[in-house]
């Protein structure tokens, strides 16, 4: 009897086996083999390094978009920028800068032409710190509208609302900003949000006023 398959055999199963072996876990949790993940160490001090830069570069990019000195493509490109780091700092200049008009062919909808508004719409909540400050101001018809939208795409109508009528009941609030925040709820209530888009043009026409008096 040839026993060259029987051997062939019970050596691939004894293959198999060590195989098997060598690749189950130890009580650490690592398998025996040569280490395929970065050392540790060396990735958190590349994690400090990058939060560290990040926040340096976002300081940047928000004295670029802010800077009116600078041409319209620097501030448009530095609000981009900050809209892909998307850091807690640049909310308040966003939200400051809500009416920057550079219009996107590339981003269908009614913010397309609002880059800082669009930019705001993927932070959700901690946005509503910036509004309280914004609207503790005089904001203008525009302003509240392209706000409106910002609100009305981030977090849908019921919530903005509730969130709004919240900060209506807070005895702190002054009325000021009790007017511009009735005026926004209006808003919200009544725009047709699918129609009454807000129209770049003319709020740069809006902008463009008191320049010219």
């Amino acid at each position: 009897m040839n026993q060259f398959p029987l051997l062939a055999s019970a050596l691939g199963w004894a293959c198999i086996a060590a195989t098997a072996f060598c690749q189950q876990p130890t009580v650490q949790g690592a398998r025996v083999r040569a280490r395929e993940s970065p050392a540790p160490a060396v990735v958190f001090v590349q994690a400090e390094q990058t939060g560290i830069a990040v926040e340096s570069v976002t300081r940047k990019l928000i004295a670029l978009m802010a800077d009116l000195s600078e041409e319209h493509g620097v501030r448009s490109r530095a609000i981009r920028e900050l809209s892909r780091f998307h850091t807690a700092d640049a909310i308040g200049p966003l939200v400051t800068n809500l009416l920057f008009i550079e219009p996107d062919i590339n981003q269908p909808g009614p913010l397309a032409s609002f880059p800082a508004a669009r930019a705001l719409v993927h932070y959700g909540r901690p946005v509503y710190g910036s509004i309280w400050g914004i609207t503790a101001h005089k904001c203008s018809d525009d302003y509240l509208h392209v706000l409106a939208f910002v609100l009305h795409s981030m977090d849908g109508d019921d919530v903005a609302i509730f969130r709004l009528k919240e900060r209506l009941d807070d005895p702190q609030t002054a009325p000021l900003q009790a007017k511009n925040l009735k005026q926004l709820v209006a808003m919200m209530r009544e725009l047709d949000f699918e129609k009454d888009w807000p129209n770049p043009a003319e709020v740069r026409r809006n902008l463009e006023k008191p320049a010219s008096k």
